[in-house]
């Protein structure tokens, strides 16, 4: 009995333990930028339909590069054998409109579980954020045109 209690308290001392806790990433830039023209197409507006394991499923609202992208349900796998690094996971939800960064700026959509730029449409930044993409994306567009 006495070595079960002390199993019980070093389990609860390790798992307690900053080492194995996650932290939310808190700092966020005041303004997105890029450093290239089309750095706009790798941003979405979605509207979130399913959570998988390996991805999500979410209707596209808005995209800053092919118009012809918006309304489409898409696959968003996540990256393979991402590390996290500590930060915790997005918490991804049905129904939820969410900004997301992908690492390809046709489908798929391949996104991160722990990018801070991922983020819901309650969050203060996304006015900010779909402001700054729809004016860089404005902006491309007019310097595109002959």
């Amino acid at each position: 009995m006495r070595s079960l209690k002390l199993y019980a308290l070093i389990f609860l001392f390790f798992t307690a333990s900053p080492a194995f806790a996650c932290r939310e990433l808190v700092k966020f830039n005041a303004h997105l930028t890029g450093d290239t023209p089309e750095w706009t197409r790798f941003y979405h507006v979605i509207t979130i339909l399913d959570v998988r394991s390996d991805r999500l499923v979410g209707r596209i609202d808005k995209t800053f590069g092919d118009r012809s992208l918006v309304g489409r349900t898409v696959d968003l796998p996540f990256l393979p054998d991402e590390e996290p690094h500590a930060v915790c996971p997005v918490p991804y939800t049905v129904g939820t409109m969410f900004l997301v960064y992908s690492s390809n700026p046709v489908p798929p959509f391949t996104i991160s579980r722990f990018n801070g730029y991922n983020i819901p449409q309650t969050h203060e930044k996304f006015p900010t954020y779909v402001n700054d993409l729809e004016e860089a994306s404005a902006a491309n567009q007019c310097l595109e045109r002959p």
